[in-house]
């Protein structure tokens, strides 16, 4: 998993959880050894000191944010290819890949 992957899961996880706490090893199984130090390296993660748990807690702090938002920015999934298109390219772009669809399913009724 490349840094952009990984800025991405803790993206999503800082974005889609009610609690900014995080097992450590449950972490590592969805990032992987060398995601979790570079999260940890980058700030990323943080122990969990004011709530003494002994556990990691996502960021607060908003310019470690802004930097792990442009590092997620690269990895480009389908819904953000989307995002940052405009209406016509997106329908633009759907139309071509049915038309692409429709000529294979062709092709294959031909070779039957």
């Amino acid at each position: 998993m490349n840094i952009q992957e990984v800025a991405k899961k803790i993206l999503d996880l800082r974005e889609n959880r009610s609690s900014s706490i995080l097992m450590s090893g449950a972490l590592q199984a969805e990032i992987g050894a060398e995601g979790f130090q570079e999260a940890l390296r980058q700030g990323w993660i943080v122990p969990d000191i004011e709530g003494g748990s002994g556990m990691l807690t996502l960021t607060g702090n908003l310019t470690v944010v802004d930097s792990l938002k442009r590092a997620a920015q690269t990895v480009v999934s389908e819904d953000t290819y989307h995002f940052h298109l405009g209406k016509e390219e997106k329908d633009k772009k759907d139309e071509d890949k049915k038309d692409e669809d429709k000529k294979d399913e062709d092709k294959k009724d031909e070779d039957k």
